[in-house]
């Protein structure tokens, strides 16, 4: 190994590894939220809109969940 791969090793603790894996677990939950509230605002105006628009609403919410799926 060369040195700036043991210097990078060394500045590695387990409580570095430990915060990087709960900044991870974080952001994987404000997806999954961000995906209930899409669902959520689906059922809502599909709801309260007809048909015509909400099948509108529904290719828009799929392409924002894929988006999101995409940036994971």
């Amino acid at each position: 190994m060369d040195s700036a791969k043991l210097e990078y090793a060394a500045l590695r603790t387990p409580r570095d590894m430990e915060i990087a894996q709960l900044a991870r677990i974080r952001s994987i939950n404000n997806v999954l939220t961000l995906i209930a509230i899409v669902f959520i605002l689906s059922a809502i105006t599909g709801f309260f809109m007809d048909t015509s628009s909400l099948s509108f609403f529904i290719i828009t919410y799929q392409m924002v969940i894929c988006d999101v799926i995409i940036l994971l």
